[in-house]
């Protein structure tokens, strides 16, 4: 098997849903960035979503003016990512 077929059936095997908490099949700095940009994808994707849904549903929605600051806002991915993805598996 060549090895861009190998890269291939790789990315497939780790796109798959059933597979997205099981470890990456390789961990190069290339392959590793696909993978961030992929669920970076998603996560866009459905917070687009997301928002049309809303706009829809709630009449006169207006969204919120929180002042962000860098800080805030870098902190705000690793604090979710550890109480919602990184906790439960330790419960």
């Amino acid at each position: 098997m060549s090895k861009s077929n190998t890269i291939y059936s790789d990315l497939k095997n780790d796109m798959n849903p059933v597979t997205w908490i099981s470890k990456y099949r390789q961990n190069s700095i290339p392959y590793l960035t696909v993978m961030v940009l992929f669920y970076h994808l998603i996560g866009f994707v459905i917070m687009i979503i997301g928002s049309i849904i809303v706009d829809f549903v709630v009449n006169n929605y207006t969204e919120p003016t929180i002042p962000l600051t860098g800080i805030s806002v870098i902190f705000a991915g690793p604090f979710e990512e550890s109480i919602f993805f990184g906790i439960p598996f330790y419960l």
